[in-house]
């Protein structure tokens, strides 16, 4: 009787292993129709719902006075397409009527590698913090002597394409792969969208009494990789206009912010380029692009380069240095780095920040006035410091954060973190 070698089971194991553990290329978030709760219960209320309203107390009814933030869930397929056009349009429909009635603070944030829009995934839950804080800050300091109503953006795409414990470390290169495509694909329909929005704003500014809306844009390791692919192109193209050298570089929305980014350096090397050929920028010249890396993100500082130096094996690069940048991700390139953000305590060690409203004004006026010179700037509990690699005022950052504030890859809503973020967004959006 002839015996079965049980080796010959380990190929049929390890496709049966991968197969259990696939998840769904769907979206998750099917009902447009606006739901309305209030934390901490809002997410299983709206578990379903692609437009969340997260009210202060729900027994009053829904008024700027008693929104804390709306919340709008945009989905795309393996693809990088949207799942269904109906659930980006109900939300922009929505934020053209309420940007129709009051200024908007709109906060885009894409997820990256193991995570999607399903409830339960912690990047919706800190998300949802962070909303609340810019709330929190609208209120204490309000544009234009009324708060702009925050409004949160989360792209969902399929980061995790699979979950079977170590093996889903596997997924790298064909995760950053979609990352890539999802940012080329409908992710571009909806920036632009979205841009549109505040655009509007800004030209039925009459009085005084509108142009206040402001568009965020966030990506976060892989999710950092879909906003540069949908973005890198445009803002090449609007770093120089009709007026050439004698006018600012045009922005993309406001603000865009890149979290330990898990893209090549060379990807980022011509805007690069173009930033550092201009030497000078005029006064009051804002960030347009920032990206953070952490000195302690070992996916990024050590997987990614091994990843790549596989996935870029038969490539052929003109010298060392290239090579380099073709391998290590954006924020470890040492090249390309143009400030440092170190941690320096707010208040005494080990106590929490506790930052009171009446003390914002103050902290924006100290940021603001060290922003155009050639001290390091101090935000909340840090200390962000020009390397000299990159002319004064380069709006396009790239910034090695201390581990005491990102302490590694996905470690991205430590209160530290979250107080820079806060201030450098209220700085970057101040008129």
């Amino acid at each position: 009787m002839n015996q079965t070698s049980p080796w010959r089971a380990i190929p049929l194991l390890l496709a049966l292993t991968i197969l259990a553990g696939c998840t769904g290329n769907r979206a998750y978030r099917t009902i447009y129709e606006p739901c309305a709760a209030s934390p901490p219960g809002i997410e299983e209320a709206c578990s379903e719902s692609s437009i969340q309203l997260a009210l202060r107390d729900i027994q009053k009814p829904e008024t700027p006075e008693n929104l804390d933030y709306l919340l709008g869930f945009v989905e795309f397929d393996e693809q990088g397409q949207l799942f269904d056009r109906a659930q980006m349009n109900a939300l922009i429909d929505r934020l053209v009527a309420e940007g129709a009635e009051h200024n908007l603070l709109m906060v885009v944030f894409v997820h990256g590698w193991k995570h999607n829009a399903r409830e339960g995934d912690d990047n919706i839950r800190h998300f949802r913090s962070i909303l609340t804080r810019l709330s929190e800050a609208e209120r204490s300091y309000p544009v234009g002597g009324k708060p702009r109503t925050v409004v949160g953006i989360y792209v969902g795409w399929r980061g995790k394409s699979f979950h079977a414990g170590p093996l889903t470390n596997l997924t790298f290169w064909d995760r950053k792969a979609t990352a890539h495509k999802v940012g080329q694909g409908g992710v571009v329909d909806l920036f632009a969208r979205l841009e549109s929005i505040r655009l509007v704003d800004q030209k039925m500014d009459e009085g005084g009494q509108g142009g206040k809306t402001r568009l965020v844009i966030v990506g976060h390791s892989f999710g950092g990789a879909v906003v540069y692919s949908a973005l890198g192109q445009i803002l090449m193209e609007r770093f120089i206009d009709l007026e050439g050298a004698a006018s600012s570089p045009q922005p993309f929305s406001d603000l865009v912010i890149l979290l330990n980014p898990a893209f090549e350096a060379l990807r980022y090397a011509t805007l690069q380029d173009m930033a550092n050929e201009r030497r000078t920028y005029f006064p009051g010249q804002k960030p347009i692009l920032t990206i953070l890396t952490s000195e302690a993100d070992q996916a990024t500082r050590k997987a990614f380069p091994l990843g790549r130096a596989f996935s870029t094996f038969w490539e052929k690069e003109r010298d060392d240095e290239q090579e380099k940048a073709n391998r290590k991700a954006v924020g470890h390139y040492r090249p390309f780095r143009t400030h440092t953000l170190r941690w320096a305590p707010y208040k005494k060690e080990g106590e929490a920040m506790k930052i009171q409203s009446a003390e914002i004004p103050g902290l924006l006026a100290s940021i603001t006035k060290s922003w155009d010179g050639e001290e390091p700037v101090p935000f909340p509990g840090s200390l962000l410091t020009r390397t000299g690699r990159s002319a004064p005022l380069n709006p396009y950052l790239v910034v090695y954060v201390d581990k005491r504030i990102i302490p590694g890859h996905n470690e991205i809503y430590g209160e530290r973190l979250e107080e820079f973020l806060r201030h450098f967004i209220l700085f970057s959006l101040k008129e």
